[in-house]
């Protein structure tokens, strides 16, 4: 027989149209009309064996007369042609069941012989015919690796195992595994890619924490490159100050602040004899010693002036604005409390000291307002005795004689200054090292270090403190030390130039001179060593770790550190 031949073909039909008769023909256009092409099945099989066509070696010979293949068939005995338009149930292979299987899940349909099968509307032809195939040839053509899409794409095989199709693995036959197994070895796909994702981000992330280290804690920077310069229009009589990342510039005549693009941002104007400074967080105040009047600015472009009775020692200035001034009177002298900026309170506290408590050397306020230090010195028995005494505003205070919460007496040390690290400790330097005090309620010491030499300069911030002291035969050679809050020595450091002005910012120690700067961080590795040209007045830090303020007579550069020469 010539042409196509499937596996079942399905046009064949009873001869004598009757299910008994046993022999099965089949209608074909290629040996003429109807009745002259009617072979037996025998027949068939005889000459398409001669011709070596593939032949059918299975056919269902019971099938009823008036069941037709899709071919336009029709029933030898009645003549009448039989429409696809009402189709019966189709088997497997494309024939058709009288009594199909009940329908499963998700679309399955199983027969009587508990064959499943599937309706596929992927495969249906034009006319949308109810078309379904053995579940074992379905194939989803998803390669998605979501588990979602691999639910999706199962199919059941005959022994009611879940199979999925992965065109990874050759041929329709050899293309199924176990829906355990699907999953198994995507996950593990997915392991190994996060496995290698996880190594990537991790070696650059080391690689730029090696670049950061190197450029910021033990890169040696290679000089400076001026960024901005801005002309100084005020006299050498003007002193700055770093402040917030900018500057504070103060003189008889005034104070202004400088922004970080070096352009003037706030000023004040004032007429003071001696003007000394102190800055707190973001405030300011600006006391003319020995004079009567005190210069307070908020940190929000607003000023006021408190105008004393008697002449102000110092003036000191918390965090939250309020201001400490200690005052000269004849009979003792007296430490005022002041809030500039409330109208209905201005004076919080006063506190008289007697004139045996000796000559006030130094004061603070701690930055959340609630504890003044001073400290006194007088002779006894010609002697040298310094006093410390702690007062407290607090609701701690308020149960004390004179809110003084302690005190403490040295009659072997000159205290020079104190100054608070925060709200809850405190640092004084004496003329034998400093120490550190701790619970500003029940005032105590933590630690002190003693220094061998004189001390030169003295630095601290809220982590470290530190000092320069002068050494050698002639007394003439300066060697820096840097502690942590805990007592622990964390650097010791020749200077070897005869330095100005020295400051600790940050992690650092800017040491400086008017033809020489250099820096050193706190781990012991030097950042910068910059030689000028003899008229360098201040070089202090700008914003960031390169950025920094370098003043001369004439000008106000914002330099930044180069990383080349």
């Amino acid at each position: 027989m010539k042409g196509n031949r499937e596996k079942n073909p399905d046009n064949l039909i009873d001869k004598n149209g009757s299910k008994d008769s046993g022999e099965m023909y089949v209608v074909s256009e290629d040996y003429g009309d109807v009745e002259e092409s009617e072979k037996s099945y025998e027949e068939l099989l005889d000459d398409d064996e001669d011709s070596g066509s593939d032949v059918p070696v299975e056919r269902d010979k019971g099938r009823s007369k008036d069941k037709v293949s899709r071919d336009g068939s029709f029933d030898e005995e009645s003549g009448n042609e039989f429409s696809e338009d009402e189709p019966e149930d189709e088997t497997v292979d494309g024939d058709f069941e009288d009594e199909p299987g009940d329908e499963t899940v998700d679309g399955v349909f199983e027969d009587e012989n508990g064959v499943r099968y599937e309706t596929i509307s992927d495969y249906g032809d034009d006319n949308g015919k109810d078309n379904r195939r053995a579940a074992e040839d379905f194939e989803e053509e998803s390669d998605e690796e979501d588990l979602d899409e691999a639910e999706e794409s199962k199919y059941y095989g005959s022994d009611g195992d879940d199979y999925i199709v992965d065109d990874e693995y050759g041929d329709d036959d050899d293309d199924t595994e176990s829906m355990e197994e699907y999953v198994e070895r995507h996950i593990k796909r997915r392991k190994i890619i996060r496995i290698i994702v996880i190594c990537l981000v991790c070696a650059l992330v080391i690689f730029v924490a090696v670049i950061v280290g190197l450029y910021y804690y033990g890169y040696e920077y290679k000089g400076i490159s001026s960024e901005k310069s801005i002309k100084r229009e005020d006299s050498n009589t003007v002193v700055y100050e770093s402040y917030d990342e900018k500057l504070v510039k103060y003189s008889r005549d005034g104070m202004a602040i400088i922004g970080k693009d070096g352009r003037q941002e706030f000023n004040v104007s004032f007429d003071m004899v001696n003007p000394h400074i102190d800055i707190c967080g973001s405030c300011i105040v600006v006391a003319d010693v020995g004079g009567k009047s005190v210069c307070v600015y908020d940190g929000k472009n607003k000023t006021k002036v408190i105008n004393t009775d008697f002449n102000v020692l110092s003036a000191v200035i918390s965090s939250k604005g309020v201001t400490a001034v200690l005052m000269e009177d004849t009979a003792s002298n007296i430490i005022k409390i002041y809030k500039p900026f409330d109208a209905t309170n201005n004076l919080v506290a006063e506190i008289p000291t007697n004139v045996d408590s000796g000559y006030p050397v130094s004061m603070d306020i701690s930055p959340d307002s609630e504890t003044v230090v001073t400290s006194y010195v007088s002779i006894t028995n010609q002697n040298v005795v310094s006093k410390l005494t702690f007062y407290n505003f607090s609701d701690i205070g308020q149960n004390v004689n004179n809110n003084m919460v302690g005190n403490k007496e040295y009659e072997d040390r000159l205290i020079a200054d104190v100054r608070f690290v925060d709200s809850d400790n405190l640092i004084s330097f004496d003329d034998t090292g400093f120490t550190y005090w701790e619970n500003m309620g029940s005032p105590k010491e933590k630690f002190s270090v003693k220094t061998k030499h004189d001390m030169n300069s003295v630095m601290f911030n809220i982590d470290y403190i530190g000092y320069i002291e002068k050494y050698g035969k002639n007394n003439d050679q300066y060697m820096l030390h840097v502690y942590d809050s805990k007592g622990k020595r964390l650097l010791s450091k020749k200077v070897d130039f005869e330095y100005q002005n020295a400051m600790l910012h940050d992690k650092e120690v800017i040491v400086y001179s008017g033809g020489k700067c250099e820096i050193f961080r706190v781990n012991g590795t030097k950042k910068l060593s910059y030689k000028t040209d003899g008229h360098l007045k201040y070089f202090l830090p700008g914003e960031g770790l390169r950025n920094y303020y370098v003043i001369n007579e004439t000008k106000i550069n914002l330099v930044k550190l180069k990383i080349l020469p």
